[in-house]
C-alpha cells in the first residue's frame, strides 16, 4: 500500500475543500431559488389597492468589474383600511437591476403624482410591491444549485474512493 506523500495530501485536501465549498454554494443557490420562488408565488395572491407615486428616478451603481447597473427606484404611498403605508419595491424580492433602457421604460410607467397599483401582504401591508416578479429566476438558481451539488458530490466521492487505492 502506497503512503500519502505530502504532495498527494495537499492535492486531496485541495479537492476536498473545493468540493466542500462547491457543495455549500450549491445548497445556498438551491435555498435562494426556493425562497425566491416562494416569495413571488405568495405575492401573486396578495390583494391590490391604488397608490400614488411620490418619486421615481434611475439609480446607477458600479460593480467590482466596472460594469454599471441600473435600477428604477419608485417611492409611493397607499392606504389599507385607513392606515397609511409607503413603499419602494418594484417586485416582491426587491431584485430589480436591469439595463439602462429597461430602467428608463420603467420610469415612464411611474410619473410623479400618478396612480400606481400596489400589491400588499394582507398580514403585513408594510410588505408590498408594484409588480409581480417571475419565478423563472428562482428555478434557474435551483437548477444551477442542483448541478453544483451533484458535481461536487461526485468529486467528493471520487476523492474518497481514490484514498482507498493509495
Amino acid at each position: 500500500m502506497r503512503l500519502l506523500t505530502r504532495r498527494n495530501r495537499g492535492q486531496v485536501f485541495g479537492k476536498l475543500v473545493g468540493s466542500g465549498l462547491g457543495l455549500v454554494l450549491g445548497i445556498g443557490a438551491i435555498c435562494f431559488g426556493i425562497w425566491h420562488h416562494h416569495r413571488v408565488s405568495a405575492a401573486e395572491k396578495w390583494p391590490v389597492v391604488q397608490g400614488v407615486v411620490d418619486d421615481a428616478k434611475i439609480v446607477t451603481s458600479r460593480g467590482r468589474r466596472g460594469k454599471t447597473s441600473y435600477r428604477c427606484e419608485v417611492k409611493y404611498h397607499f392606504s389599507v383600511n385607513g392606515t397609511h403605508f409607503a413603499g419602494d419595491k418594484l417586485d416582491p424580492t426587491g431584485n430589480q437591476n436591469e439595463s439602462s433602457s429597461a430602467a428608463h421604460d420603467h420610469l415612464l410607467e411611474y410619473p410623479r403624482g400618478g396612480p400606481c397599483t400596489v400589491h400588499y401582504d394582507p398580514a403585513d401591508p408594510a410588505v408590498n410591491c408594484l409588480e409581480m416578479g417571475t419565478t423563472t429566476v428562482g428555478w434557474i438558481f435551483v437548477l444551477v444549485g442542483m448541478v453544483m451539488v451533484l458535481a461536487c458530490g461526485f468529486s467528493f466521492a471520487r476523492v474518497f474512493m481514490g484514498l482507498g487505492r493509495l
